[in-house]
């Protein structure tokens, strides 16, 4: 396959997983910029793309293992390459995939890094001392505890979605699906207090962009993301901590409080029970973790 006609199949690709399987921009984009290295591969060694063999791909794939990237990045770049020829395959452009046999590199299984109760109260006190805006970094990291959602889901939450009375917030999660998260009774009184002070605000989202002339938008992902990993650090002394282990923070402390795991599924969103299943590993080592920091001989 030419240059030309990859470049063209990989457009109708990247427009399926977009209008077809809904996949989210993160995704879309991580697609976009994986198969683009392959381009830029072939352009560079001025080669088409053999549909014979898996040599031209199996060159690929060697050429972006010497650049001492992660076996997940590596993980994710093969998956790319694979669903894209698997479209191809059936819209009947190829015959034959030849990614077929192409394996993933063996992944350390991770545990879920997770905070303590009192860690996550002394979290989210932060905002009061290191932000500009502490009334809403506070009900960001309340809000982010109490429900499990991710960030995502957080920005792109709109006035219209919050039911307070009945404690209910409408997420749009991965998939752009839909469901209904609880938010618990310390992030609702903040929450009321929030929407008090901002009911004079013109936008449609709980978190509006801090630039004033654009209110069709919300607070971005990145901002978000960056402040409360600023928190993180700040509350436990923790570089590694980022804002997705405060959702292992809540399924966590549900699993340990006797939570079964069909329900932290549905809160979390998970589309398989095997992620979820992760934090069943979690329950000694959170157990340990409070021992160590509220017993008298836990030291």
């Amino acid at each position: 396959m030419n240059i030309i006609d990859l470049k063209k199949n990989i457009i109708h690709f990247l427009n399926f997983i977009k209008y077809e399987k809904n996949y989210s921009n993160n995704t879309i984009n991580a697609y976009k910029c994986d198969l683009n290295e392959m381009i830029a591969y072939f352009e560079l060694n001025k080669k088409d793309l053999s549909l014979n063999n898996r040599t031209s791909i199996q060159n690929f794939l060697s050429h972006i293992s010497e650049k001492k990237i992660s076996a997940k990045t590596l993980s994710r770049k093969i998956a790319s390459i694979k669903s894209f020829f698997k479209y191809l395959i059936n819209q009947e452009v190829i015959k034959n995939n030849i990614t077929k046999g192409i394996s993933f590199p063996k992944l350390p299984k991770k545990v879920p890094v997770f905070l303590t109760e009192n860690e996550i109260k002394k979290l989210i006190e932060m905002p009061k001392y290191h932000s500009k805006y502490p009334q809403r970094d506070s009900l960001i990291l309340e809000l982010l505890y109490s429900t499990g959602m991710r960030i995502s889901e957080l920005v792109s939450i709109k006035i219209e979605d919050i039911r307070l009375e009945e404690g209910i917030i409408k997420v749009l999660g991965k998939g752009k699906i839909e469901r209904d998260v609880i938010i618990g009774s310390f992030a609702k009184i903040s929450l009321k207090k929030y929407l008090k002070c901002r009911k004079h605000v013109m936008s449609i989202f709980l978190f509006p962009t801090e630039n004033k002339r654009s209110i069709k938008k919300h607070i971005s992902i990145r901002k978000v993301f960056g402040d409360v990993k600023k928190y993180l650090f700040l509350a436990t002394d923790n570089n590694s901590l980022s804002p997705h282990s405060i959702r292992h923070t809540t399924a966590t402390h549900m699993l340990v409080n006797g939570a079964d795991l069909i329900s932290i599924k549905k809160i979390l969103g998970h589309k398989s029970l095997k992620s979820t299943q992760t934090y069943t590993h979690v329950q000694k080592d959170y157990i340990k973790k409070v021992y160590k920091q509220s017993h008298p001989e836990g030291s």
